[in-house]
């Protein structure tokens, strides 16, 4: 699942504050809908390879309002996600 190349990647930064536990709970919650963004490009049949390097086809589907603060998520997430 993870040795391939990156269809979707979420970045969020490392709070002093919070222990492993906690830091791992927060990356979940990118993790759960980053996947699933992810599996419906892939039903869609918008995901090509060229190389090591996917291809994202564009779609009708609006770019989600939803971002989640202080993270950034390459390709955005899609309305519904």
């Amino acid at each position: 699942m993870d040795g391939g190349p990156i269809i979707i990647q979420a970045a969020i930064p490392v709070r002093q504050d919070e222990d492993d536990e906690q830091l791992l709970d927060r990356i979940h919650v990118f993790e759960h809908r980053i996947y699933v963004q992810a599996l419906q490009w892939m039903a869609e049949g918008r995901l090509s390879l060229d190389g090591r390097r996917v291809l994202l086809a564009p779609s009708d589907r609006p770019a989600s309002g939803q971002q989640m603060p202080l993270s950034l998520v390459w390709p955005p997430l899609e309305e519904g996600f």
